[in-house]
């Protein structure tokens, strides 16, 4: 587990470029953002908020359908930046890997 806040920033700043790049049905964007979810995850809450931020940018530029619009909400409105407990985390991480269609993977 890193615990290099500006390589984990820099990975989360790659890992938006490559998303933004690529064709919305790409499995590498896919990849791309299952990656930004396990980092949006991660324990440092300065972490998760600068993830969640280049996430919601990222949901931004897709589709907008009902479904990205309620994810867009979820990322924007949950407090990240906070010193949320490790099951809270965990439980909006996941909320926002099922809004992806990652629950079945």
């Amino acid at each position: 587990n890193c615990r290099d806040i500006h390589r984990l920033f820099a990975l989360a700043d790659v890992a938006s470029a490559i998303t933004s790049a690529l064709s919305p049905n790409a499995s590498d964007k896919r990849s791309c953002l299952r990656f930004m979810c396990i980092l949006l995850g991660h324990e440092y809450p300065r972490v998760r908020s600068h993830v969640a931020e280049i996430l919601y940018l990222v949901l931004d530029e897709m589709d907008s359908n009902a479904n990205m619009v309620s994810l867009s909400t979820l990322v924007l409105e949950t407090p990240w930046g906070t010193d949320l407990s490790r099951e809270d985390v965990k439980s909006f991480t996941n909320d926002v890997k099922k809004n992806l269609g990652f629950e079945s993977e």
